[in-house]
């Protein structure tokens, strides 16, 4: 039978399962069929994912007397990579008497897909060194992306070289993967290199390098990276707004950056992409804009989809609005969507904002029940949840059985500090060191509990430590020795670590002008806040709050009112309670009783006991006997 014949048996097929049986049988007949009908029907099985007939396509192969063709043996290795299957690829290039570029690339591939890394390094070594086969630019590229994955700078760079000296360095794909792999590893200066060096950049080229700096929050440099490939002329697709939008959501003017690409993406037409549809909720979210992600929440039509629930729950937790995120996640149930790993998490996190031990604790059944990797970062997101809940027996007991990284022994720590366990904090401490490096998450923790233990002594060991690791100008651990040493009275000290921070955020810039002003020194504080404002940066909520609790110490009226009316214009007209008790406080002091009182009446909310007790303590020191008979009526409602 000739194989035009056998195209056309083929054609008449209804299904793939039906022209495997009609090629089954052929074989059968001993029939001769061509390798390139055996590799079309390996490349349905590998694009459909579908292992059952892929290892029916295996056998026939081996029947037809093709088992030692090295071209088919290199696509029979890929469908069982693709349908997951590590054992099966690795067992049919065993069985190959002869290997080539194609089957080694093939293996390679398949060892790195599936996680097992270093044995596809030690391949990579084997090929070269074992049977003298040059690698290719694909050889590269699965080796590369192997390294990314783990990630190992060191060895990405060794093959980089290896690359480079194959006169392979130039192939475009290869590039693409060398900046993705140098980002993933965080030596972005690398990935620009190769990025700057490339004429002629292809989409995917322009992508890697904005998903390489916003991975890493370096959010202005992957917009600088948007507006230049906007300038040459490369239109983006939706990998591109996915990177930027998680570009904006780290870099300054986030809100409005986020905005310009939302109507940027609309008049693209990829505003009704699920997976641009969840970045765009993600990006509001992160951005503190609760309002936007609700609306491009609802609308949404497809609720069906996991990822467009994760990016509102996850974005409902990052703005403190815990409840808002729990009443999803069960609406979620309700639907019957399954959570995974980052909906556990977000709720995990939800639970402990909430001081909701009880609910955590359900949440911890679910995930074993349901045979979630515990050892995982999950398991350390249930620790951190019991150890917020000030739950330190149950941290302990999730403690004892999970693979201990720094992560791990941070959490334990913190959850020592929560309950007050100061000291079997730093001893806690002591002992990771034994194990693994504390980074700047674990010295803030133990900052704290210095601080508690009033140990100004051993917190300068503590900041000592983590000098000597170069931690101290890292962003929360530079606020935390800031706030610690300005609580102890040691306001040097606290200077010489906001003159030493090399990136200064709005936590360090508050941290600094608390410092100063809960120690009496009003000229630097004003300073400071200037100073902050000058840098760029706009004064938040907790910096008014401290702003307007150091004007009603001092009785500085009108600054208080020029920050606070400039603060809560737009979208803080919600402001929280204590910054209107604050400035009744300040109002009261500097003799406006009157103005104090109108403010009470005119609060966003309706006005708290609270706000009318202080306005009645104040009215009692400085003997408004008349003001004070009326307002004690609003306090007795």
């Amino acid at each position: 039978m000739q194989n035009e014949d056998i195209s056309r048996k083929l054609y008449k097929a209804e299904d793939l399962h039906s022209a495997i049986n009609v090629i089954d049988h052929l074989v059968d007949q001993h029939i001769q069929v061509s390798t390139n009908i055996l590799y079309r029907l390996l490349q349905e099985c590998t694009v459909k994912k579908v292992l059952v007939l892929g290892r029916k396509v295996h056998n026939i192969i081996k029947r037809s007397g093709q088992i030692h063709n090295t071209f088919l043996g290199s696509h029979v290795i890929r469908m069982f990579t693709e349908c997951g299957s590590l054992s099966e690829a690795r067992k049919v290039f065993d069985t190959l008497p002869n290997h080539t570029v194609y089957t080694y690339t093939a293996v390679i591939s398949a060892h790195a897909k599936l996680g097992h890394v270093e044995e596809a390094v030690q391949l990579f070594k084997k090929m070269q060194q074992c049977e003298n086969i040059c690698p290719n630019a694909y050889t590269f590229v699965a080796i590369v992306k192997a390294c990314g994955s783990i990630p190992d700078l060191m060895k990405g760079r060794l093959v980089h070289s290896f690359a480079v000296e194959s006169f392979l360095e130039s192939d475009m794909h290869l590039c693409n993967t060398l900046i993705d792999m140098y980002a993933k590893c965080n030596s972005l200066k690398d990935a620009f290199i190769i990025f700057d060096r490339i004429v002629h950049r292809s989409l995917v080229t322009w992508n890697s390098m904005i998903a390489g700096y916003a991975q890493h929050g370096h959010g202005d440099k992957a917009m600088h990276i948007f507006q230049c490939m906007l300038q040459n002329g490369e239109p983006p697709d939706k990998v591109t707004f996915i990177g930027a939008l998680k570009a904006s959501s780290v870099a300054q003017q986030s809100y409005a950056l986020c905005r310009q690409l939302h109507t940027f993406i609309v008049e693209m037409g990829y505003d009704k992409d699920e997976f641009v549809q969840s970045s765009i909720i993600d990006g509001y979210g992160k951005c503190g804009d609760l309002v936007g992600a609700w609306k491009e929440f609802d609308c949404v039509q497809d609720k069906s989809i996991l990822t467009i629930w994760n990016a509102m729950i996850t974005g409902c937790c990052s703005q403190g609005c815990f409840e808002d995120g729990f009443h999803l996640f069960v609406i979620m149930q309700d639907s019957n969507i399954i959570p995974d790993v980052v909906t556990l998490m977000s709720i995990l996190k939800a639970c402990a904002g909430l001081d909701a031990l009880d609910d955590g604790r359900i949440i911890h059944v679910f995930i074993v029940e349901h045979l979630y990797d515990v050892k995982s970062q999950l398991g350390n997101a249930i620790l951190d949840m019991y150890a917020k809940c000030k739950s330190v027996f149950d941290a302990a007991k999730v403690f004892e059985i999970l693979q201990k990284d720094v992560v791990t022994w941070t959490a334990m720590i913190g959850a020592y500090v929560s309950s007050g366990n100061d000291t079997l904090a730093l001893q806690h401490f002591q002992h990771m060191q034994e194990h693994v490096e504390p980074n700047e998450i674990t010295y803030t923790n133990v900052l704290k509990a210095c601080f508690s233990l009033a140990s100004i002594e051993d917190a300068k060991l503590i900041h000592s430590a983590a000098v000597s690791r170069g931690l101290e100008t890292e962003t929360l651990l530079g606020g935390a020795l800031v706030d610690l040493y300005s609580k102890c009275g040691s306001i040097e000290d606290a200077s010489n670590v906001f003159a030493n921070s090399s990136k200064r955020t709005l936590v360090i810039w508050s941290s600094m002008f608390a410092g100063f002003a809960m120690n009496g020194h009003h000229g630097l504080a004003w300073k400071c806040f200037q100073d902050m404002q000058s840098d760029g940066f706009q004064p938040d909520c907790i910096t008014v709050l401290c702003l307007l609790s150091a004007c009603s110490q001092w009785g500085s009226i009108e600054e208080g009112l020029k920050n606070f009316e400039s603060t809560f214009q737009g979208h803080f007209a919600d402001s929280w309670m204590e910054h209107y008790t604050c400035l009744l406080d300040l109002l009261v002091k500097a003799g406006f009783p009157k103005e104090a009182k109108g403010l009470v009446k005119t609060m966003p909310s309706p006005s708290d006991s609270i706000a009318w007790m202080t306005f009645l303590h104040n009215c009692q020191i400085y003997g408004d006997a008349e003001r004070a008979y009326k307002c004690f009526g609003h306090v007795g409602r």
